[in-house]
């Protein structure tokens, strides 16, 4: 299966590199890298403040969540 990541967000600020990886297939949606692998509502340990600064983009971008079991990086 080739890579459905169409590019990556840094956030500055968060982190120096990518807090969001933007998929275009099945359908287009924002990805938060600091979110837990299965549930994109919630936090991976330890890393919520960035988790809530990047879920704070997202928020005004108005563009729909994904989950970071979804990637593909091929």
């Amino acid at each position: 299966m080739a890579s459905n990541v169409d590019h990556i967000i840094e956030i500055p600020g968060v982190y120096d590199g990518w807090s969001i990886a933007v998929i275009s297939d099945p359908t287009y949606c924002y990805v938060n890298r600091w979110a837990d692998e299965n549930n994109p509502t919630i936090p991976m340990p330890g890393y919520e403040r960035r988790f809530r600064a990047t879920e704070e983009y997202i928020e005004r971008s108005k563009v729909a969540r994904g989950r970071v079991v979804d990637l593909v990086w091929r």
